[in-house]
């Protein structure tokens, strides 16, 4: 097996150090576009059946497989789709914005929206809260990502508010969804319990 060259691993530690701080530079421009007038909760948005929201606990128990990769607004794959209906996803997404944003662990919160167009919400001290909105397709944060900081032109579905009609949220129950509360269980402790 060759070596790679000397050559070789100049360019791929260039390569790494500017991965680096390209992804410094993002987590540094998140926290002050977060932090702005100070933050006084960050909600995430989750995607259910309105059908499951309502269910009581022990209904859940006798959900199918099939009904829970059943997404009403995603095509996301079995694995992510259950993700999604156990907020599993956003547990972890729960521990990701402690991470990277300026906020404690009771400012952050899950709230569900059924129409999956707002992604994101940040509330402000001075009663101001700012949301992501898009239409559910990946192809937009995606752009995002590899456009960062800039804008990239895309083909996509402009966000129609007025035919969608309305926009509903419900409250995320920590003791019906479990990994929310295990979760902030594991940001309280801290150290590697995220990991666990």
């Amino acid at each position: 097996m060759e070596t790679p060259s000397t050559d070789t691993n100049t360019k791929l530690e260039a390569s790494n150090d500017k991965w680096k701080k390209h992804k410094d530079e993002f987590r540094r421009d998140k926290i002050e576009e977060v932090r702005g007038p100070n933050p006084t909760k960050i909600p995430l948005e989750n995607r259910k059946h309105i059908e499951n929201v309502k269910m009581k606990p022990e209904e859940m128990e006798n959900i199918t497989k099939e009904q829970a990769i059943n997404h009403p607004n995603w095509s996301m794959g079995a694995k992510i789709s259950v993700d999604s209906a156990t907020m599993m996803n956003k547990a972890l997404e729960m521990i990701e914005a402690y991470r990277l944003f300026p906020v404690k662990n009771e400012q952050i919160k899950v709230v569900i929206h059924p129409q999956s167009i707002i992604h994101g919400l940040v509330d402000y001290k001075d009663g101001s809260t700012l949301s992501m909105m898009s239409l559910p397709d990946m192809k937009v944060p995606i752009s995002y990502a590899i456009g960062y900081p800039k804008r990239i032109k895309i083909k996509y579905q402009p966000l129609n508010l007025a035919k969608i009609g309305s926009l509903d949220f419900y409250e995320a129950d920590e003791n019906k969804f479990s990994a929310l509360k295990l979760a902030r269980i594991a940001i309280d402790k801290g150290g590697n319990a995220p990991c666990v």
